[in-house]
């Protein structure tokens, strides 16, 4: 099968959801074509959706995956006269990176190389850049982003069960983790006066240290609003059915 082929195969799986232990015979067969770095950005978003969506481990394949996602599709592809044959991160769509951060995130990836880089470059491109992107684009990022809170928080509970302190293992996503915001200790004068500063400031949205980036704030607080407004049918379904 050409590298093509395959991500629409995996597409058309994940789609109908249907799991089939033979995921790994289509792993091995996109090994074989190169891997992810022999992909367009459009077939290896697919791909790594796919796997995602079927719950399939991927190991072999995210060994393969480049940390700068640098990809080349190899001379023997037949390609549109004029479409580009190499590139990085910067060539996904909105739509493409997003998914692949949900992809990652679903695949307990957010402490490799590639998910940085992939959050790196949506921290670049900012809340303009998902101005007219669907839903569930966006609903992807919010997801993501919970995904990464919540291994965080786990990571960190863990740490401080074996006695180890909190900053060996927290940072910012540039360091590879996310962590949570810590309330500043006050008391008398001192107490009121962070007391009223954080009056004054935004809520936070998870606690992650990236939200001091404006952009990224606003485009998180999208993602969020987006996910509830899409969601808010199944949440009432489901409080409806534990209520009876």
């Amino acid at each position: 099968l050409a590298p093509g082929d395959i991500a629409n195969v995996a597409w058309a799986l994940a789609n109908a959801r249907h799991f089939t232990p033979r995921l790994k015979d289509l792993e091995a067969a996109v090994c074989r074509v190169g891997g992810l770095r022999s992909m367009t950005p459009a077939e290896s978003s697919r791909v790594l959706w796919a796997f995602a969506t079927l719950q399939h481990q991927p190991l072999d394949l995210l060994q393969g995956l480049s940390p700068e996602w640098s990809w080349q599709l190899p001379s023997w592809r037949r390609v549109p006269r004029g479409a580009p044959v190499c590139g990085t991160l910067r060539d996904y769509t909105p739509t493409q990176l997003s998914s692949t951060l949900w992809a990652l995130a679903c695949l307990q990836q957010t402490d490799s190389a590639p998910f940085r880089s992939a959050w790196a470059e949506l921290k670049l491109r900012g809340s303009s850049a998902y101005a007219s992107q669907d839903v569930p684009a966006l609903s992807q990022l919010w997801q993501a982003a919970l995904a990464v809170k919540l291994e965080a928080s786990w990571a960190g509970g863990t740490a401080a069960d074996t006695g180890a302190g909190a900053g060996a293992i927290a940072g910012s996503l540039a360091s590879g983790t996310f962590v949570t915001s810590t309330p500043a200790a006050g008391g008398g004068c001192g107490g009121k006066s962070g007391s009223h500063s954080a009056s004054q400031a935004e809520p936070p949205l998870l606690g992650l240290p990236d939200e001091a980036d404006p952009e990224l704030r606003k485009l998180l607080a999208r993602a969020r609003q987006t996910f509830l407004s899409s969601t808010t049918a199944l949440r009432k379904k489901v409080h409806s059915s534990y209520q009876r």
